[in-house]
Formats: structure tokens, sequence, C-alpha cells
């Protein structure tokens, strides 16, 4: 009987054609990858990652699922956590990669040593034109390089609202209102993330509408969303 994996990893993914491979590429290299399950979590873009799944599947436990329809990130990466089962998950983007082979079993190494331990976020590089690189330490806003110990996040329903703007920000800040002595969110130094430069994201396409049009609302709709969901529980 195989036994269960430690750490599901969800990657949205919309129009990821070109990218995604180096994204699974940057897991394949782990040093406990064995211990993984990968879930590509298709947003319905036209596209299908069939051959990225059979590419990679000899080598690691690989997944594609299909959204019923076009939800955003929050959205799909709330479908991969619903439909994975792992005590432990991470949210990888599909044009991003891990900072070497010891990536996961740093942040694996941290959550496992204290059960007290819930929430692991770990230091990120953020790559800007030049290549210029930006280090993030103690981030609580965007899902780039964390870990997440399930039985945390369903006791107190931490998910993704229906919102297509900040919803990272919105559920890293009901892991911290819910956190407590007890349930920790905790931040170590180790890089383990690269967020890598997209000139055609949504947050630079346009100069920059997203940030202005969408980014402000969407931050205040993820905050009321937070605080709501964390006063309930």
């Amino acid at each position: 009987m195989e036994q269960q994996k430690k750490i599901d990893i969800i990657i949205p993914a919309y129009h990821a054609q070109s990218t995604i491979g180096r994204t699974l590429g940057s897991l394949l290299m782990q040093t406990i990858i064995d211990q993984c399950s990968v879930y590509i979590c298709n947003d319905t873009g036209g596209d299908d990652y069939k051959a990225f799944v059979d590419s990679f599947s000899p080598f690691m436990d690989v997944h594609e699922i299909v959204l019923p329809q076009n939800g955003g990130c929050g959205v799909a990466r709330q479908y991969g956590i619903d439909n994975s089962t792992a005590p432990f998950f991470m949210c990888m983007d599909a044009d991003d990669t891990l900072a070497g082979p010891f990536a996961l079993i740093t942040m694996l190494k941290y959550i496992e040593e204290d059960p007290k331990n819930c929430v692991i976020t770990a230091a990120f590089l953020e790559e800007l034109p030049g290549m210029k690189l930006v280090k993030h330490d103690n981030d609580m806003i965007w899902m780039h390089g964390k870990l997440y110990r399930r039985s945390f996040t369903d006791k107190y329903h931490i998910d993704f609202d229906e919102g297509r703007s900040n919803e990272d920000n919105g559920f890293n800040k009901t892991c911290l209102l819910c956190s407590s002595e007890e349930e920790k969110v905790v931040s170590i130094p180790d890089v383990v993330y690269f967020w890598h430069y997209k000139e055609d994201s949504i947050t630079r396409i346009n100069n920059y509408e997203y940030t202005y049009n969408q980014s402000f609302i969407g931050y205040t709709d993820e905050m009321i969303h937070a605080i709501k969901r964390a006063r309930e529980e």
C-alpha cells in the first residue's frame, strides 16, 4: 500500500504552457519529491497540460485537475486544496521556481519539528528587470514560499473567496488572525522561492492598471472577508 504523501503542491494554471515546464522542473529536483503530490489546477483557459503530466509523471506524482469554469487564481488554488489530502500544502505560480533542491525539506523540517507551527513563511527572491533581485522576509501577503498545515486551515475554515484581486492577502490575513501561541505562524530566514519577472503579468500590463482599478478595491474586500471569517471562528 502506497504511503500517503506529506505535501500537496497546488499550481493554478491559465495559459501557462510556456512556463510551467520550468516550474515542474524545479519541483522534480526536490530531495523529497517522492513525498509530494503535484496538482496542476487548469483554470479552463482552453489549454490542457496532458503533455506535461505525461512527461513528468514517470518521475513524480503529478495530476491535472480541470475547474468547471474559470474562476481566477484564488478559486483555482481552493479547488486544488479541496481535491487533495496531504497533511501539508503549498501553492506555486505556474511561472515561478523553487530555490534549489532543499526548499521543500527546509519548510517541512520547521513545520514538523513543533506541532504548534501551523504556517511556515520563508524568504523569497523577486526578480525585477535587469536581473535585479529583491529579497522578501517575513512576508504574509503573497502565497509564495509558504507551507500550511491542513488541519489548521480546516479547523478555522480558512479558504479563498471568489475575489480575483489580493486573494493571497485575504487568505494569509485570516491565518494571522486565527493564529496564537498554540497555533503559530512562523517566519524563517531561508530563501526557498524565486518569483520570476513576467512583462505581461496581470499586475504589470496596461501601465499597472490592475493596481489602481482592481488591487485597492480587492484589498479592501479581502480584509473584510478575513476579519469576518476570523470573527466567526
